[in-house]
Order: C-alpha cells, then sequence, then structure tokens
C-alpha cells in the first residue's frame, strides 16, 4: 500500500510541472527552429520530390528502353534542359513585349501617384 502523505503528493505535483514544463520547452523550440528553417526545410522537401521524380523517370527508361540506369538519368536531364530552354524560347517573345509595355507605363503611373501625392494635406 501507498501512503499518500502531503509531501509526496507535492513531489509528484513537482514532478510533473517539471516535465510538463520541459515538454512546452522542447515544443516552443522546435516551433522556433521550424520557422527559422523554414527555407530550408522547403529547399531539403523540394529536392527530395525532384529525387524522386529523376529516379522515377530513369527507372522508367530503364525499364522500356535498352538503356542503363546511369544513361536513362543523362537522357532525362537533358530533355528536361531541352524542354525549359523550349520553353523558355517560346515565353520569352511574350515577356519581352510586357517588359515594353511596363517601361513605357510605368513613369505615367509614378507621376500620377506624385500628383494624388500632392493633393493629399
Amino acid at each position: 500500500m501507498s501512503t499518500s502523505t502531503p509531501q509526496n503528493d507535492a513531489k509528484t505535483v513537482a514532478n510533473r510541472t517539471i516535465v510538463q514544463a520541459a515538454v512546452l520547452a522542447v515544443v516552443v523550440l522546435l516551433s522556433i527552429v521550424a520557422w527559422l528553417a523554414f527555407d530550408f526545410i522547403l529547399l531539403l522537401f523540394a529536392s527530395i520530390l525532384f529525387g524522386v521524380l529523376i529516379h522515377g523517370v530513369s527507372r522508367w527508361l530503364c525499364s522500356k528502353t535498352a538503356l542503363s540506369y546511369k544513361l536513362s538519368m543523362a537522357v532525362f536531364f537533358v530533355l528536361l534542359l531541352l524542354g525549359l530552354g523550349g520553353g523558355g524560347w517560346l515565353v520569352a517573345p511574350s515577356i519581352a513585349e510586357q517588359a515594353d509595355a511596363l517601361s513605357e507605363s510605368l513613369p505615367e503611373a509614378v507621376e500620377r501617384l506624385r500628383e494624388r501625392a500632392e493633393q493629399l494635406p
């Protein structure tokens, strides 16, 4: 039988309080670390996803063709770079037109903003 004395009860409450405070401190510390390292964690997650994509496509190419795994990975990277380059080549004229339109309309917008700012008390 355990005897419940006020001194034992106080020790039990103190121990529970210390454990709860320690758990709270660890949670707060991990939250702060996660907040400060958010960009790193996001980059790490994205790199893992990209690695899974590379592995999956390379394994698929390896199984569908007579290429080795390393050669399949090289083919994937070449095709990826060609696709990104082709997409950039197709989109570049539109971006250049938008940049020209922005360079023409931006000074007018700044002047209108300056005029409105002068009208305010």
